[in-house]
């Protein structure tokens, strides 16, 4: 119920998102694509929508794949396969799946995967590492 709700138009940006989403997309030229099993309600999804585009501008996201709410993701993300775009997530089976699908995966830390080790799975405390992972020319996987 709460992935379908009012809530999804005001959610909190996590951490220091905005700031470096912004840096990366205003300063560096990068797109972002949201794939998310948040809900297959319309509603719901134009509400989150809004709310992405409020916080990062209308221009940062250039599409959003709306899957059911805690659905894999295998299916989205075998469109990028071999890709080695970047992909951040928090939900470990889903991190794995990207590092295997041949993505850049790097997975926000949280208590729930704090701990967890995966070949191709880089963990990252916060945006200001993403940033540092995405633009530094040293990055090693």
């Amino acid at each position: 119920m709460f992935n379908e709700s009012a809530v999804m138009r005001k959610l909190p940006p996590l951490r220091d998102a905005v700031h470096y989403v912004r840096k990366l997309h205003e300063m560096h030229g990068f797109v972002f694509r949201a794939i998310t099993s948040m809900s297959t309600d319309t509603y719901a999804q134009h509400l989150r929508v809004k709310n992405l585009n409020d916080l990062f501008g209308d221009t940062a996201f250039e599409s959003f794949t709306f899957l059911d709410t805690g659905a894999d993701k295998d299916e989205a993300l075998e469109a990028y396969r071999d890709s080695e775009c970047f992909w951040v997530e928090d939900k470990i089976q889903n991190a794995e799946l990207g590092a295997d699908l041949g993505l850049r995966s790097l997975m926000m830390r949280h208590h729930y995967n704090e701990n967890h080790e995966y070949k191709g799975v880089r963990l990252v405390n916060n945006w200001a590492q993403i940033y540092d992972v995405i633009t530094s020319e040293t990055t090693h996987w």
